[in-house]
């Protein structure tokens, strides 16, 4: 997972020669934050995965969740986009609103519609589960062999592996398809077919296509 996140630290970087002043209400400036903001995270939840943290870890995930849809609604928009202007004026922009504006953008010139907006809330919704403490999430906090609160994090190391650090991983790769939304809207062809090499890192398929994250 290092190495991952290592090798899209460049293509986040680079986005910073883009921005003037790094306070600019620019789409450049909001997407090299809430990237940095990403990559960031995921560092954090290695180090709360190292030690069994998995409530923690996935509350963490909401997060970045939050962050490459914010940048990807940003994207759709483009500069002039009324959500990018509100984001600046500091305004929560709902990751509901994210969801639809994704969709709309993914169905443009479809036949049949895909109800990407029903999935991503279905997933969006799994993870806040940990975030507003709800016992579903906090059920997971039990040791089944002590059964008491699982203090020395046995459980949370097994979850940690068998579900959060994959789907930590899922999420990074995410980033790196909207990192290729990025450049391609820029006319970079060049770094966006370099992040096809980082997508191969993950051992899964390439695409340059974000609707399936």
């Amino acid at each position: 997972m290092k190495k991952l996140l290592g090798a899209c630290v460049p293509y986040v970087a680079k986005i910073r020669s883009l921005v003037a002043e790094i306070t600019d209400p620019t789409l450049e400036a909001a997407c090299y934050l809430l990237f940095s903001h990403a990559l960031q995270s995921l560092y954090a939840g290695l180090m709360l995965a190292s030690e069994g943290f998995n409530h923690q870890l996935i509350e963490l995930i909401r997060g970045i969740r939050e962050a490459t849809d914010l940048a990807v609604l940003f994207m759709c928009e483009q500069e002039k986009g009324e959500s990018l202007r509100r984001w600046f004026d500091g305004e929560i922009i709902s990751n509901e609103t994210a969801r639809a504006a994704f969709e709309k953008f993914i169905n443009e010139g479809r036949g049949e519609p895909l109800a990407v907006a029903v999935v991503k809330s279905g997933l969006y919704t799994g993870l806040s589960y940990f975030n507003h403490m709800s016992y579903v999430g906090l059920f997971e906090s039990i040791d089944a062999f002590s059964r008491d609160f699982d203090v020395s994090r046995i459980a949370g190391l097994h979850f940690v592996a068998a579900s959060s650090l994959p789907y930590a991983k899922g999420e990074l790769q995410a980033v790196v398809v909207a990192l290729k939304q990025f450049y391609r809207a820029r006319g970079d062809e060049s770094t966006y077919l370099e992040l096809d090499l980082v997508l191969g890192l993950f051992g899964g398929f390439q695409t340059a296509n974000p609707a399936t994250y």
